[in-house]
C-alpha cells in the first residue's frame, strides 16, 4: 500500500463537456506514463459545474485546472478564492480560450499558479 504522500490528486473543473472529456483523458494518459515504477498514485476527478466540484473536493487536492468561464452567473474569482480557502496547499491552473490580459492578471493576483490558454481547434 502506498503511503499518502504518494497519491496526486488532479481535478478538472470545465462546463463543457468534450473538452472536459478530452483534458481529463490527456492528463490520465499523462499520469499513467509517469507512474511506470509504480511509485506514485495519480487521481484524476473532473467536474463539469462547481456544486459538484465542491461538494466533493478534497482537502489534500493536490491540482485544479480550472475553465475561466463556467457556468452562467459563476464568478471564476470568486470559485478561486473558495477553492483556496477549502484547500489551502492546492495548485491552481486557470485556462481560457480568451486571450486577456485583464483576465490574466485577475487570475494570478486571486491566487491562481499559473494561466494557459486553450486553443479555440
Amino acid at each position: 500500500m502506498r503511503e499518502n504522500n504518494n497519491i496526486k490528486k488532479i481535478v478538472v473543473l470545465d462546463n463543457n463537456y468534450y473538452y472536459n472529456l478530452i483534458l481529463t483523458k490527456q492528463i490520465q494518459h499523462f499520469t499513467n506514463s509517469l507512474n511506470i515504477k509504480n511509485e506514485t498514485e495519480f487521481i484524476v476527478n473532473s467536474y463539469l459545474n462547481t456544486s459538484a466540484f465542491f461538494s466533493e473536493i478534497q482537502p489534500d487536492t493536490d491540482l485544479v485546472i480550472l475553465d475561466f468561464y463556467l457556468e452562467e452567473g459563476k464568478s471564476t474569482l470568486s470559485i478561486l478564492r473558495r477553492i483556496k480557502k477549502q484547500c489551502r496547499k492546492t495548485k491552481i491552473i486557470v485556462i481560457s480560450k480568451f486571450r486577456n490580459l485583464n483576465t490574466y492578471v485577475k487570475t494570478l493576483l486571486n491566487d491562481a499558479n499559473k494561466f494557459i490558454y486553450k486553443e479555440k481547434n
